[in-house]
């Protein structure tokens, strides 16, 4: 599809909006698209996306090339500002008004951007020069006078006058305009045989417009800058910009850093270029539209993916197992055109184990997570981006707020990545603010759900407010409380294993005792809320095909656990009834016991750290109720629970258990105090 390179000259204007001043954005021959925006380089990069988006689907043809024409209409301009007098009616009007003139085909224009891009010749006095200032007086004069006509009483002035600080600057900004194809049969009967052909054509311009977006177009402005990994960008910039059209994937946990290092190594390039079937047939036309794009037919595109393992997805399907891997393949092979993948440890594992052929094309370059030194300086160089695009104040008490939130709850996830989501979303909320450790605790109360007493160092948990809350609902159930209460001084003071989850319990007994309500107790405390509980009845989990439904699988990756927990890092997970899954479900709560994580279908690893993962039971409960009457008073029933669970579990689980608490029957008249 042809590429247009506009070079259009734009108006712009600082107005106050709101009582903040802004950059006001419009094309000097048009009124549209406009853009405003506090900083004049975003005002920039929203007005060339708009642009862009004005021309989505441009097809030339006599009714639309107007637009064109004059996005491409370019002339040399000059902006002039004139102090004009005048009299319309009885109002007297004084006031700066602004005149661009350029010169066409040997004529001398002037245009009134104020006056609705009111166009007129501007003819030669008497001595041969062009007398601008009394060509506009006269155009002006009876301008304003049809304006206050019109308006009446709600004409102001003001609103024709210009701004002495506006300018004139010109945009550049690549299109695609599609060309049209002539035909002199006649379109319906093309149309109703259209419906028989099986012949259908896709325009890779047009398609790859649909499915992603040029990450060039987001410079200067918009791309993100990596600080201190000089090295591994000038690597990839050495790999990325040759013509070999290596294969690259570039392998680390999610938050170091990968789509910023990407984008740091395509600024550079900016920077020092100047800133300059049907299905497959879609992908073939895409691909070979990258190969020889119109613009650049010389340098081919380069291709970033930042899913990898939706490329042995797409195109699977019950009529056929060709996926887009496969129709890449052979472009890789013959290196006509290059791609480079983002990929996590895991996703890359999930991609040599599906498809060996197909990532032994790419050059593995590893990234390692930055050390906490370099990590807080990215994260304070980025604080000064923040503070200057969201007009607020970061103080340093919020940075060491974040990082000791960071150490505290988020040490599964990588830096610097973990700290800067949480102070990118402060920066946005608190735009205009002051943006202190007060600010950076409510958000993450907000983010997490935790209680502030939960998390938060200064304040105190007194030894006994949690065993009592726990006793006022928890009837009959000593051990329970005193286990609960525990647990949860230990979360408060940050003294759990991080590599682990927050708690393990297995809550066994006989039914109607309270193991789910001391789940529910457990949510409460830990998040205020017990219908923040993650609960899963393992009776519907009995199958072999069950584990695919917890943690996905390829037609079906987003799993019942995983996609939960995901969203809902923070909270208890309940496994009810957990004798009654299949054994693979108990398999998979090894490594969710032992390494606080798990992986899902499409290689995402989901975070087990900050949960308490509670399991209950009834193994062994038929056991003691047959030895009522019998020996009451001597009778060890956590030895008969005990021994069933062992019996049934095999050790390495119950290993990993951290306790097994034992509830006891209730009598009656603790089912009384219930009751009322």
């Amino acid at each position: 599809m042809p590429t247009a390179t506009l070079n259009i000259p734009i108006l712009v204007r600082p107005i106050e909006q709101d009582g903040k001043s802004e950059y006001f954005v419009r094309p000097l021959f048009m009124e549209h698209p406009v853009a405003t925006n506090r900083r004049y380089a975003k005002a920039i990069s929203i007005f060339k996306e708009e642009v862009k988006r004005r021309f989505g689907g441009y097809v030339l043809h006599r009714n639309s090339m107007d637009n064109l024409f004059w996005f491409k209409f370019s002339p040399e301009v000059k902006l002039e500002h004139f102090h004009l007098e005048f009299s319309i009616g009885s109002n007297f009007i004084a006031g700066r008004f602004h005149v661009v003139t350029f010169e066409h085909h040997g004529h001398q224009f002037g245009l009134l951007p104020n006056y609705g891009n009111f166009m007129f010749m501007i003819g030669k006095d008497e001595n041969g020069h062009y007398d601008v200032k009394e060509a506009a007086l006269k155009v002006i004069q009876k301008l304003t006078k049809e304006y206050k006509k019109n308006l009446g009483d709600h004409f102001l002035p003001e609103s024709v006058y210009s701004n002495k600080k506006e300018f004139i600057t010109l945009v550049k900004q690549d299109v695609t305009v599609k060309d049209p194809r002539f035909s002199f049969e006649d379109e319906g009967m093309a149309n109703f045989f259209a419906m028989f052909r099986q012949e259908v054509n896709f325009d890779g311009g047009e398609e790859i417009e649909k499915v992603s977006h040029e990450l060039t177009n987001l410079y200067p402005d918009s791309l993100e800058r990596a600080y201190y990994q000089n090295k591994l960008v000038e690597q990839l910039f050495g790999l990325i910009f040759k013509k070999e059209n290596i294969p690259i994937v570039l392998v680390a946990n999610e938050g170091t850093g990968r789509h910023t290092v990407l984008s740091e190594v395509i600024y550079r390039y900016m920077d020092k270029d100047g800133g300059k079937g049907e299905q497959w047939k879609r992908h073939e036309a895409i691909l070979r539209y990258i190969i020889k794009p119109s613009a650049r037919e010389d340098f081919p595109d380069k291709i970033i993916i930042d899913n990898p393992v939706a490329l042995l997805r797409i195109g699977k399907s019950a009529s056929g197992s060709l996926t887009l891997s496969n129709v890449l393949k052979p472009y890789l092979e013959k290196r006509l055109l290059q791609i480079v993948l983002i990929a996590t440890p895991e996703e890359w594992k999930i991609m040599q184990e599906n498809d060996r052929g197909f990532s032994d094309l790419f050059q593995v370059i590893r990234m390692a997570e930055p050390d906490l030194a370099t990590s807080m300086k990215i994260v304070l160089e980025n604080r000064r981006r923040l503070e200057v695009e969201h007009e607020c104040n970061i103080t340093i008490p919020a940075i060491s707020q974040l990082f000791t939130i960071q150490r505290n709850f988020l040490k599964n996830k990588a830096l610097p990545g973990s700290v800067m989501k949480l102070l990118t979303q402060l920066a946005t909320k608190f735009s205009n603010k002051k943006i202190d450790a007060v600010e950076v605790r409510e958000e993450f109360k907000a983010f997490s759900g935790l209680e502030e007493q939960i998390f938060d160092e200064q304040i105190k948990l007194e030894k006994n407010e949690i065993k009592d809350l726990l006793s006022s609902e928890l009837v009959g159930q000593p051990k329970a409380i005193d286990a609960l209460a525990d647990a949860i001084h230990m979360i408060k003071a940050k003294l759990t294993d991080r590599s682990k989850p927050l708690a393990s319990f297995l809550f066994i007994g006989p039914t109607g005792v309270g193991k789910t309500h001391a789940a529910k107790l457990m949510s409460k405390c830990l998040l205020s809320d017990d219908r923040q509980l993650i609960r899963f009845d393992m009776n519907e989990y009995i199958d072999a095909g069950a584990i695919h439904r917890l943690i996905g699988d390829f037609n079906n990756p987003e799993g019942q656990l995983t996609g939960k927990v995901r969203y809902q890092p923070f909270g208890v997970v309940l496994l009810d009834e957990i004798e009654k899954a299949h054994p693979k479900i108990h398999d998979l709560l090894f490594q969710m016991l032992d390494d606080a994580r798990l992986t899902d279908s499409l290689g995402r690893t989901v975070d087990f750290s900050n949960t308490v993962i509670v399991m209950t039971s009834n193994l062994g409960a038929r056991e003691v109720a047959s030895q009522l009457g019998f020996q009451a008073g001597q009778r060890d029933d956590s030895a008969v629970y005990r021994k069933a669970v062992e019996n049934f579990f095999r050790p390495e689980l119950v290993n990993r258990i951290e306790q097994i608490i034992i509830f006891n029957p209730l009598n009656f008249e603790q089912i009384q105090r219930i009751a009322q």
